[in-house]
């Protein structure tokens, strides 16, 4: 088993003409995986390419995160499964992340309700198929506050009927947020501790608890990890990790190292996705908050490059 280091290119951080050498420090770091926004108000297409011209001779493969968060009408699954949705426009997404090479993984989240959810599913593995045939569709699991907004997704029950329904189907995979996974499973708050029981928020009753432990039929499925954190300051998540996120390296334990495989399930390769949105930052830069991240994981090769930058 290895553990593959990544990282969700924040473009709004690094200007176009320094991509490049951005580039460069994270592939010295040890970073051989970059996620993409590849969308209009994000990362336009000559840009993207660029990216993809040196992130190949670097040695990087690609991922994309579906853009649902831009132009709901263009993306947010309630619309794309609507009739006279934009299937259109999701399908050349498709297409043009496909173009970056093999494997390339796109991560979505899923619909409000459980039936467009499972509708988007077949019709994508149908596009991939009929595309290049070698993308790799993830559902990420996700967390909402509001009881009006919650996706399906959030539980690892709906992770499993999805999986369930598309059994055997070797282009469907999981994409596992962290602080998503541990404030659902901990009726919304982080917890900042390494026990496997977390206590959940006192609205919910004292004593009330919840395992925050990964399902072990899950495990086989997740093919990618949004890894960040929430700051204690500011309850805003994507900060990095720290060496206090104790509830992180809990959850993570069947991938860290030194740890065992089970009876049951030995880890495959996966990608640790670096999440750092520079947005969520007040003091360190994104590069040095991402090198940071990757030498919480015990990257020394990472750690030493952190070093060398102050």
């Amino acid at each position: 088993m290895s553990m593959i280091l990544g990282a969700t290119y924040d473009e709004s951080a690094v200007s176009p003409e320094r991509d490049r050498a951005a580039l460069e420090i994270l592939s010295e770091a040890g970073f051989r995986s970059l996620e993409l926004a590849l969308h209009a108000r994000a990362l336009g297409s000559e840009r993207a390419w660029a990216l993809e011209t040196a992130g190949r001779t670097l040695g990087f493969s690609f991922a994309f995160h579906a853009p649902d968060f831009a132009e709901p009408g263009a993306f947010d699954l309630k619309y794309v499964m609507a009739e006279g949705g934009s299937l259109r426009a999701f399908g050349h997404w498709i297409d043009e992340c496909g173009a970056f090479g093999n494997g390339v993984q796109l991560i979505f989240h899923g619909g409000v309700l459980e039936s467009d959810t499972l509708r988007f599913v077949d019709w994508a593995l149908n596009r991939i198929e009929k595309s290049r045939g070698n993308q790799i569709l993830l559902l990420e699991n996700t967390f909402s506050p509001e009881p009006d907004c919650v996706r399906f997704g959030q539980s690892h029950e709906a992770l499993l009927k999805v999986l369930e329904t598309f059994a055997g189907c070797r282009q469907l995979g999981l994409c596992l947020d962290t602080a998503h996974w541990l404030r659902s499973q901990n009726c919304g708050q982080f917890p900042y501790s390494g026990e496997d029981i977390c206590v959940s928020s006192p609205c919910h009753g004292e004593g009330n608890t919840h395992a925050i432990r990964i399902p072990n039929a899950l495990l086989p499925f997740i093919n990618r990890i949004h890894l960040h954190s929430v700051s204690t300051k500011t309850g805003r998540d994507h900060q990095g990790m720290t060496a206090m996120d104790k509830a992180t390296e809990s959850l993570l334990s069947p991938w860290l190292k030194g740890s065992e495989p089970s009876a049951t399930h030995d880890p495959k390769d996966c990608v640790f996705s670096i999440e750092v949105l520079a947005s969520a930052l007040d003091e360190k830069s994104w590069i040095e908050t991402v090198l940071e991240s990757g030498a919480w994981l015990g990257k020394t090769g990472v750690l030493a490059l952190k070093n060398s930058l102050r």
